[in-house]
């Protein structure tokens, strides 16, 4: 009602939580239907909320029903405006860490989607069924992409153009011109070039980002390269960049800063027009902290190339957390004991739960030793969030206190998610004793079967005829859909393991293709994809051609050009993979024995 101008528009609301129901919720006028999973008891909620589902169905309320879309290509004006306000309530409940942190996953989320299967434009009116256009792009992609507006325009702007919009239209149905014009009358800004980019054409920049300080000149330069695909169909993307410069650090990281400059703080704002962009900055001293899209306001991937000493200032002092993010996974790349303290720094007395959780993530992806022991550490870590990224990065590792740290986590951790994590890890140790913890899993109750999922996947490391045969029990009907439809996905990653219970697991995934479950259906379907398994082929055919569900169609159209596009041998490539992971911790390994014996 504040952000919109406009109260609740109708003379109730009501919610109702229904099973077997195939969306996270749907925004009946008045009346919103939602999936009873939603339901959870107290130790779900140590790390799971529903205040995300509720508040994108309210949401809906006025974006979806009291306005609308005129035709499913701008059906963005509903789905992306309710993700957005989803997003924006979690600023007002939690503040703006979380709300910033929600924009870095909301990225996550949609590249994958662009990297596994395919990048489009928001507003699309090519599709075989309607339901097909309700993937990343039209939720994740638009929220990102209203952030990025409210950045452009200010908060007072931005939440005036909203109002406008919502006073012209409520009772009516919209497109996306509508909004452009609301835009324009309540703040004079032609917002059509930004449209043109941001909604109308596919993808989205993939930045590098360097800094180097030249004392001769005196000039912080920075230099932005996009480096997705660039030619005259594809041109580099028009946006501006802030960059802000400090002389000092700040005495201590700031929570929820707002978007304006900190204290001391310089603030320039970049265009970049061209794919490769640099900017110098005349400084009187090289500066102590440099901030790159303090807000996170670019719709983008970025990398970040900077010495260990400047990552290491953002880590330190911006307040940013997505900022202290991106330092914390190019720190990660750098094998110097100056990254592994700033990160093991950062893993300890990072204020927000969300730094410190991406950090275990970055520290499990290096492999070293020296990480493996700062993810023991912090699987001691108060929020539990934490603790699960901490166990799943620990299945990068294969020692005795790695075994005996996520048995102990799997045991005994109050959270659902964090047992479900230590678990899937135990499994890619394939310790002995893993095994047993592991069926034992698959019996304990949990909400939404999340143990028992986790135990499944762990199995599947295993990859042996024991190990499928309890996986292939825990997909049969006498169990749950959300368990039978992990059990799907574990077959699938036996089969892309190979060996000799391969067959087997094919079988049992060959007959869930065709089940009666949606989820168990929807998740054999799309793992299929990833296994390179042609036997599988005829079965996704059946999927392509009679699913009633158009999501299924295009799941197992999109598996079958998967497989047919597979080549080598897929055990193959994990056993390499095994191999090359096994070289690089041994080199992390003999770096930092060489950096000790360095400085004695």
């Amino acid at each position: 009602e504040d952000r919109t101008g406009m109260p609740y528009p109708y003379a109730r609301y009501s919610q109702i939580a229904v099973a077997d129901f195939l969306f996270g919720g749907m925004e009946n006028t008045t009346a919103t239907t939602q999936t009873d999973r939603t339901l959870h008891d107290e130790r779900a909620h140590l790390d799971f909320s529903s205040d995300g589902l509720v508040a994108h169905e309210l949401a809906h309320q006025w974006f979806g029903d009291l306005l609308t879309t005129r035709d499913w290509a701008h059906a963005w004006l509903n789905e992306g405006f309710a993700t957005f306000f989803e997003t924006a309530f979690k600023e007002h409940d939690l503040g703006r860490d979380e709300y910033l942190y929600a924009m870095y996953e909301r990225v996550h989320a949609y590249v994958r989607e662009v990297r596994e299967r395919y990048a489009s434009p928001v507003v699309e009116n090519r599709f075989r069924f309607p339901i097909e256009i309700f993937d990343r792009h039209l939720y994740d992609k638009v929220c990102l992409v209203l952030h990025m507006l409210r950045g452009e325009l200010g908060d007072e702007r931005f939440w005036s153009s909203i109002r406008t919009y919502v006073a012209a239209h409520a009772g009516r149905s919209v497109e996306t011109i509508d909004l452009v014009r609301a835009i324009e009358g309540a703040t004079g800004r032609n917002t059509r070039a930004f449209f043109d980019q941001w909604i109308f054409r596919a993808g989205h920049p993939d930045l590098r980002v360097s800094y180097r300080f030249d004392r001769d000149s005196g000039a912080a330069t920075i230099r932005i390269e996009q480096r997705q695909p660039i030619d005259d169909a594809h041109p580099p993307y028009r946006f501006d960049l802030e960059i802000g410069l400090l002389d000092a650090l700040p005495g201590a990281v700031e929570r929820d800063a707002a978007a304006a400059p900190i204290a001391f703080e310089r603030r320039h704002r970049v265009r970049v027009e061209d794919a490769d962009h640099t900017v110098s900055i005349a400084c009187a001293a090289e500066p102590a902290l440099i901030r790159v899209d303090p807000s996170a306001g670019v719709l983008c991937t970025m990398e970040l190339t900077m010495s260990a000493e400047a990552l290491s200032a953002i880590i330190e002092g911006d307040p940013s957390p997505v900022a202290r993010i991106r330092a914390a996974r190019a720190l990660a790349k750098d094998p110097s004991p100056a990254a592994l303290a700033a990160l093991e720094a950062a893993l300890r007395d990072d204020p927000f739960w969300g730094v410190r959780a991406e950090v275990a993530r970055a520290l499990g992806d290096t492999r070293a030793p020296r990480a493996k022991e700062l993810l023991l550490t912090a699987c001691r870590d108060p929020h539990p969030k934490v603790r699960r990224a901490a166990a799943a990065a620990l299945g990068s590792f294969r020692t005795a206190a790695v075994v005996d740290t996520l048995v102990a986590l799997a045991l005994d951790d109050p959270s659902y998610f964090v047992v479900e994590s230590a678990l899937e890890s135990l499994g890619k140790t394939r310790d002995p004793v893993a095994r047993d913890v592991l069926l034992a899993g698959l019996d304990r109750p949990s909400w939404g079967d999340l143990i028992a999922g986790g135990a499944a996947r762990g199995l599947a490391e295993h990859a042996d005829a024991p190990a499928v045969a309890a996986i292939a029990d825990a997909t049969s009907r006498k169990r749950s859909d959300e368990l039978r439809a992990e059990g799907a996905r574990a077959l699938a990653r036996v089969v892309e393991l190979g060996g000799d219970a391969r067959d087997v697991a094919c079988t049992r995934l060959e007959e869930l293709i065709d089940d009666e479950s949606f989820p168990v259906r929807r998740a054999a379907i799309a793992s299929a994809g990833k296994t390179g398994a042609r036997r599988l082929v005829p079965a996704l055919e059946r999927a392509a051609a009679t699913a009633l569900d158009g999501r299924l169609r295009r799941a197992a159209s999109e598996a079958i050009a998967a497989i047919r596009e597979e080549t080598g041998n897929t055990a193959r490539v994990a056993e390499l993979q095994t191999e090359v992971d096994a070289l690089r911790a041994e080199v992390r390994a003999l770096r930092e024995r060489a950096d000790a014996a360095a400085s004695l």
